[in-house]
């Protein structure tokens, strides 16, 4: 049995559908901009069977960020930081967390020079 990936496009008044043999990814599948999240696509050409100039598997773990840097620090073990230098990042589990009032230290800053 052959998975198949039919998209449907309408035209003039008709309804089209086609197996693409080959797609080359160019952009983000995921973005914060409204409109702008086409995972859904992905795990269709990778449910079709569709080949793709890069794995759709790392297309769609590339949809989210943190997940990305998970396997940055399974590299960064691996290697050492000699080979694979990476900046500390904090993990968030949500944006309530990342802002507490007892978190916040505000630096006056003097910005009169007094002779």
């Amino acid at each position: 049995m052959t998975n198949m990936l039919a998209s449907s496009l309408r035209v003039n008044g008709w309804n089209r559908s086609f197996k693409p043999d080959f797609v080359l990814i160019r952009q983000h599948a995921y973005s914060m901009v409204p409109g702008e999240d086409f995972r859904n696509l992905v795990i269709g050409l990778h449910f079709g069977g569709v080949p793709s100039s890069n794995s759709l598997f790392s297309i769609y773990n590339f949809c989210s960020k943190p997940w990305v840097f998970s396997q940055m620090i399974k590299l960064y073990h691996a290697l050492g930081p000699e080979k694979f230098p990476l900046n500390e990042q904090t993990f968030y589990p949500n944006h309530a967390q990342m802002v507490r009032a007892s978190d916040i230290t505000l630096h006056p800053h003097n910005t009169h020079s007094s002779p």
